[in-house]
């Protein structure tokens, strides 16, 4: 309905000017109360041929009651016989009120289409790239994952309505910080540790209460705590843990930490398990799974073939200084080296 009372509109304004169909709107109303489609074609016009648009309305309506008129005693359907009346409202707008029947028949030919309606082809060929949700194992999944999934997964389906090919991929921190804490809190709970009979519940829990209990360590630690009158070394300790796990990934396999690489093997299955769980819930299929692991050698080995040159040594650290392009300081490698 929307394409023809444009086509309607150009018509009758095309003796005055020449519009295409992007130089005005028609549009559903904010407002019901001003019809089920609105148009500001009189004001666009006013504009052109210095008029009042007031005036222009009234005669573009004047003209499009004619044509309604024409239609009906020449049996002419829609989209004439499915408007009920044109009126005009402030400054110039054109507002449309079509008849029931409009909506009966729209309804009509949705049942009709059943489940195919809404589909197009209008991205027939296209192959398009998501990622979204994005959990990282070692952690709960959080509201903010649950959110990233309904938007992408919408979109997804949006695009695969449209004709397009979707590759659904998820990007998961499974290195870093948020590793070692869990890992240190792990060790420090190996008495609660799960079984493997133990239900996937029990163990992401105490995954969760592993990453508080290493996650709040590492801050008093930081704040400089001390643990019985003993300073208290969780920081230094989740550091090389943190360390070991990166060594995991590494070329030299002689220097991996076999009690760290249990603990992540552990840890990692059941975080993914867990998140398998929640995306049959969500009917959510992914076609791949890409983790931090697997890039960060990469791109490690891009920041120190730069380094000089793009990026520069600070500290000990490897950094990007953003400020000639309106962003901050950035540390790509930190002083550990990691």
């Amino acid at each position: 309905m929307q394409k023809e009372l444009k086509k309607l509109i150009q018509k009758l304004v095309s003796a005055e000017a020449n519009l295409d169909d992007s130089a005005f709107t028609i549009e559903h109303p904010a407002d019901l109360s001003h019809g089920d489609y609105s148009t500001n074609i009189a004001m666009v016009l006013a504009n052109q041929l210095k008029k009042n648009p007031r005036e222009l309305a009234e005669d573009i309506v004047s003209k499009i009651q004619q044509e309604i008129s024409s239609a009906q005693n020449n049996q002419v359907e829609e989209p004439y016989d499915l408007i009920d009346k044109v009126e005009i409202a402030g400054p110039g707008f054109i507002n449309f009120y079509l008849k029931p029947e409009f909506f009966v028949r729209e309804i009509q030919k949705i049942l009709h289409l059943e489940n195919n309606f809404g589909r197009s082809k209008r991205l027939e060929g296209k192959t398009i790239l998501m990622d979204y949700t994005d959990p990282n194992p070692f952690k709960q999944f959080h509201i903010g994952h649950l959110m990233s999934n309904a938007i992408g997964e919408a979109v997804a389906r949006i695009f695969e309505w449209n004709g397009a090919k979707v590759n659904r991929i998820c990007y998961g921190g499974d290195v870093g910080p948020h590793v070692a804490k869990t890992i240190w809190g792990m060790k420090q709970m190996r008495e609660a540790f799960p079984h493997d009979t133990d239900s996937l519940t029990d163990k992401t829990k105490f995954l969760g209460d592993a990453y508080v209990l290493g996650d709040k360590a590492y801050k008093n630690s930081e704040k400089g705590d001390t643990l019985d009158g003993v300073p208290d070394g969780a920081k230094a300790e989740i550091d090389e843990i943190n360390k070991k796990v990166y060594q995991l990934f590494d070329d030299t396999k002689e220097n991996d930490d076999h009690e760290i690489e249990i603990y992540y093997q552990k840890g990692k299955t059941w975080s993914l398990q867990h998140f398998d769980e929640i995306y049959k819930k969500l009917g959510t299929t992914f076609d791949k799974q890409i983790f931090e692991s697997t890039t960060f050698p990469i791109g490690e080995k891009i920041i120190r073939d730069n380094t000089p040159g793009v990026f520069e040594l600070s500290d000990g650290a490897i950094i990007y200084r953003g400020e000639q392009d309106g962003l901050h300081t950035r540390v790509f490698v930190n002083s550990l080296g990691l």
